[in-house]
């Protein structure tokens, strides 16, 4: 297992995007007030991200882009609203 000193030293980058985390997510296992704070969570941090690092030309195309997918997203999972 590698040092982290030793990682550094070889030009590791800590702050890659290329990271990916995947956890066993089961929706039964949930309470419906998880699930609604965490698509608010990931629905705001998304269009943060748009506000925050797209040129100012694409915020709002971008912008109502996401939101439409994310509108998309929780109507298409509706097994959650009806838990």
């Amino acid at each position: 297992k590698p040092e982290l000193i030793d990682l550094l030293d070889n030009d590791f980058n800590l702050f890659s995007q290329e990271i990916k985390v995947f956890h066993n997510f089961i929706p039964q296992n949930r309470s419906l007030s998880w699930y609604y704070k965490a698509r608010y969570n990931t629905t705001r941090n998304d269009l943060l991200i748009v506000v925050m690092h797209y040129p100012s030309v694409f915020v709002a195309p971008f912008l109502m882009g996401k939101y439409i997918n994310h509108l998309i997203f929780a109507f298409k999972n509706t097994r959650f609203f009806f838990n």
